[in-house]
């Protein structure tokens, strides 16, 4: 039924209206009677007779005819438009009582505003699309005006296709079942490094959200949240980026530690079924700048006008144009303001080649339609339904990506921040496709999981399976935002850069030969956020070496030959243990301490474990020394038991203990086999040319082969200092 105050449609069963709270009675929606009683009334008021009762005619629906009117569009131009409204940008630094008075010179009234763009609604009368044209021509020379627009109308389709299944929630080596998508992108490996992030929020541009989902929590109010019966696309999408993680319920999403914020665009819309431009700089501006959204995803587009765009039809590339160009404006501010953000938009659903295209439109005749075509569907037979030659108007598919709200965008510090993507469906084991309905061309950044996703539903049973690029684009905005919460002091520009060269795995359209032979990577989590703390664990262990070599010095090739001697840092290793899969960083440095007769003393050789733990190197607790009185400098890693442990000379060179440090919480466990037979120079003793037992030899020399050992002195300069190079070049290399 249809609430009489707003005009929301509400399920049957509803007293109140989901909307605005207005008690519910029930009015049936029936065009037929609703024409008869708006005639009846226009010839009653004419002939002066019977009064009729205006309220029992759906508000919605004389709602929709007023708003209709408020809608133009220009022939000459080709944009569609809100009717006597600009959108005006002033500068930053002028007084309020300023801009009201430049706006009153042109009589106009400031409807609504952005601060955090310093962009303004403004309304004035009687214009048509000269008048306005000349207005905004003469405010743009004003001196507190930086930028004016027409505030434009369009109409916005979801990208999905519904397919209802079963959850089967396995995960295995082989993506496979309703949690296939999150399998495939690497997304249980990326969990691994779970602790090393941190909350980041993101953001949802859609139709409609359910708040009170079991398995979704949005942060704070949606804005314009406007209940739309049977309508999951929103609720869908955000379950993908961040269903909740770990607790017992239906499903989880991409990232386990997110935010989200959400706004209804639909529910922003104005005019019946068009939202406009400003519409889309609200929404930015709300879940950028106010909540500190660090990823939007944007899974509508205007999938009309970017057909008409891609069979050239002017009028259309000049709306998307405008439209682009109003967008990467207000972006371009947002940026300059300081906030990263980057946005990742779903390529559209319109591609396919196929008879049963869900997407056809027929070719009209000139005036016939804005945009030279009309969609072939129920909602506008009455205005297809007159040519007689009507399969051979009827065209489909080959539709261009870069037609679309922010893919058109072309500024590269804006473009480069936009990832559009495309959706990969399965077609065999490990087997994957670009879907034929994906919108392709050379604005396609990437591809991701969208055929039969399983996610987060409004109705009952609450979970279930959609398709389209609408569900492959929130997988790619949910890897972003793990990346973002691993660093978020990266840019937007950063993690896009990321993104794009992680994605290893190519992939093209089933059909080549009708769709091209082109190669679209795919996203990967696992990839991404490994490589992400990669290198930040370089950059951090970098820098504990600068830090080291400023204290203590560095060696050259010279005096490594008697690197006893020596002062500086004089070993590096890196090494990954099974353990806990983080890589160590050992430096072994003398402090250059002697005694009377010039040797190292007890005290001068030591050492520094560190590993890498939540974006910052941490030195492990060890006592340091590995040095002893009259001894030489040895240390190394071996396995014991099961555990892994670095291993030192513990007191002097006659004594017959080492101390071994367990790397994975073990500290202090000594390994008496091995000090028994090491503890003087376990370099040197591999042979076992001192070991008494042949038992005790073959045994200690297992050990060695599972270790990895340096003597500082017997071992010889260059060994040391191709290690240490080698070390700094590992350092020093970019993975992406």
């Amino acid at each position: 039924m249809y609430c009489k105050k707003c005009g929301t449609e509400n399920e049957d069963d509803y007293k109140f209206c989901q909307q605005c709270g207005y008690p519910l009675k029930k009015i049936k929606k029936n065009r037929t009677v609703t024409r008869v009683l708006l005639l009846a009334a226009i010839v009653c008021v004419g002939a002066g007779g019977v009064f009729l009762r205006f309220s029992s005619i759906p508000k919605i629906w004389i709602a929709k005819v007023r708003e209709q009117r408020q809608i133009a569009y220009d022939k000459e131009s080709g944009l569609t438009y809100v009717k006597n409204e600009l959108l005006i940008q002033i500068d930053k630094n002028c007084k309020q009582e300023e801009i009201e008075a430049c706006f009153k010179k042109y009589n106009g009234k400031i409807v609504e505003s952005l601060p955090e763009i310093q962009t303004y609604r403004v309304q004035f009368k009687g214009c048509d699309y000269e008048k306005l044209c000349e207005i905004q021509e003469a405010m743009q020379k004003e001196t507190v005006v930086v930028h004016t627009g027409l505030n434009l109308a369009f109409e916005l389709t979801p990208y999905y296709y519904p397919n209802d299944e079963r959850w089967k929630n396995s995960w295995d080596e082989i993506p496979d079942g309703e949690n296939w998508g999150l399998e495939m992108i690497g997304a249980d490996e990326a969990w691994d490094c779970r602790d090393d992030m941190q909350e980041v929020t993101v953001g949802i541009i859609d139709n409609m959200f359910e708040e009170n989902h079991e398995d979704l929590h949005f942060d704070g109010e949606i804005l314009a949240n406007r209940y739309e019966k049977f309508n999951s696309h929103g609720t869908h999408v955000s379950g993908i980026i961040g269903a909740d993680f770990d607790n017992a319920k239906g499903i989880c999403g991409v990232m386990p530690k997110v935010k989200l914020v959400a706004v209804s665009i639909t529910g922003m819309e104005q005019y019946y079924k068009k939202t406009t431009s400003y519409a889309f700089q609200n929404a930015l501006t709300q879940l950028i700048c106010q909540k500190n959204a660090k990823v939007v995803n944007i899974s509508m587009g205007v999938q009309n006008l970017g057909f008409c765009a891609s069979r050239g039809n002017q009028s259309a590339i000049a709306q998307l144009k405008y439209l682009n160009d109003e967008l990467e404006n207000c972006l371009s501010i947002i940026e300059k303001v300081g906030y990263e953000f980057i946005i990742c938009q779903a390529s559209g659903n319109s591609n396919s080649l196929s008879e049963d295209s869900s997407y056809k439109y027929v070719r009209a005749d000139a005036g016939d339609a804005d945009y030279g075509y009309i969609p072939y569907n129920d909602e506008n037979k009455k205005e297809w339904k007159k040519y007689k030659n009507l399969k051979e108007r009827l065209e489909w598919g080959n539709v261009d990506a870069k037609y679309d709200i922010f893919s058109g965008i072309e500024t590269k510090k804006i473009k480069e921040r936009i990832l559009v993507v495309g959706a990969l469906e399965k077609t065999g084991e490990q087997e994957y496709v670009v879907t034929d309905y994906t919108q392709g061309g050379e604005r396609v950044d990437i591809v991701a999981p969208g055929d039969d996703i399983y996610s987060t539903v409004r109705e009952k049973p609450y979970y279930r399976s959609l398709s389209g690029s609408s569900m492959a684009s929130p997988y790619v905005a949910g890897v972003a935002g793990l990346i973002f919460s691993i660093h978020p002091e990266y840019s937007g520009k950063k993690v896009a850069h990321i993104l794009k060269k992680t994605a290893t795995d190519t992939y093209q359209y089933r059909d080549t030969d009708k769709y091209g032979n082109r190669t679209f990577n795919a996203v990967n989590a696992g990839n991404a956020v490994s490589k992400t703390v990669l290198m930040e664990r370089k950059k951090a262990y970098r820098e504990v070496i600068e830090n080291a070599e400023a204290k203590y010095g560095t060696y050259s090739l010279t005096q490594l030959q008697n690197v006893s001697y020596a002062k500086g840092v004089c070993y590096l290793e890196l090494r990954d243990i099974n353990q806990d899969h983080k890589e160590k960083l050992l430096v072994v440095y003398n402090q250059g301490n002697v005694d009377a007769f010039g040797k190292p003393t007890v005290d001068s050789y030591r050492y520094q474990l560190w590993t890498y733990e939540k974006g910052k190197a941490i030195e492990l607790e060890t006592d340091g020394l590995y040095y002893s009185n009259g001894g030489w400098p040895s240390i190394c890693w071996t396995e014991y038991d099961g555990h892994t442990y670095l291993v030192t000379n513990y007191q002097n060179v006659n004594s017959a203990w080492f101390h071994g440090y367990g790397l994975d919480g073990t500290f202090g466990v000594q390994d008496e086999m091995i000090s028994e037979y090491a503890g003087r120079n376990f370099v040197n003793y591999i042979n076992g040319s001192q070991v008494e037992s042949e038992e005790w030899r073959q045994e200690y020399q297992r050990r060695m082969e599972k270790s990895s050992s340096v003597n500082l002195f017997y071992s010889g300069g260059d060994m040391v200092y191709d290690k240490v190079k080698k070390v700094k070049e590992y350092l020093e290399t970019a993975e992406y």
